[in-house]
């Protein structure tokens, strides 16, 4: 594809998209066909590999908590399996932990399993703060990934991308450096009772901390 005039006047377009960036590890192509998409979609739900993720995932013990994190709720179960709870009730509650984030939500989550315990636990949305180790690992399936994108493209249809991308206006988006993922800083947000363990920590928590050690 050959670059419009504006990319090759705008310094900026000229600056941003060079061969390093493409080069990066953590630059992320795009499928070019139906087929490629396939591919990707079925390696992202290899078994070995989200076993892999999901054990260093349970692996983290360090999180945080802010105290206006949003808030959230699991039904509580019997023989493993959820209860079902009222539809009222639900309905009640579902307006309840929507409340404005501003609020003290540890405060909230007290007074709503106080009131509605017998139905459901109450908690707050957490981050999880991965070991130095744990980040490297994560990163490592991340370039993986990247890199089977990558390796599914021909040459011609990388070339394709990264053409696309150069003679794109910046307005559009391309090339920042801010797209490139970045190692060392993964940190995971999950919901209410993806971590019953951690969500009991911060329901017990009596200092208002946020962070959890």
């Amino acid at each position: 594809m050959t670059k419009t005039a504006q990319a090759q006047t705008d310094p900026n377009a000229g600056a941003v998209c060079t061969a390093a960036y493409f080069d990066n590890p953590g630059y992320m192509y795009q499928a070019a066909t139906q087929q490629q998409q396939e591919a990707i979609e079925k390696y992202e739900q290899n078994p070995d590999r989200l076993r892999k993720i999901e054990r260093m995932m349970a692996e983290i013990t360090t999180f945080s908590a802010p105290l206006d994190s949003p808030m959230g709720y699991a039904a509580k179960t019997v023989d493993g399996k959820p209860i079902t709870i009222p539809a009222k009730i639900e309905e009640e509650i579902q307006k309840l932990v929507l409340v404005d984030p501003s609020q003290n939500s540890r405060q909230r989550v007290a007074e709503l399993n106080q009131k509605y315990g017998q139905y459901a636990t109450f908690g707050q949305n957490i981050i999880l703060l991965p070991s130095p180790e744990q980040t490297q690992e994560y990163d490592k399936y991340v370039y993986e990934y990247l890199a089977y994108i990558k390796s599914m493209l021909t040459p011609e249809e990388q070339k394709a991308q990264r053409d696309q991308a150069i003679a794109a206006p910046i307005s559009d988006g391309y090339c920042q450096p801010g797209a490139l993922y970045k190692p060392g800083r993964a940190t995971f947000s999950i919901d209410t009772g993806t971590r019953p363990d951690l969500d009991q920590r911060v329901r017990e928590d009596k200092t208002g901390t946020t962070l959890f050690q």
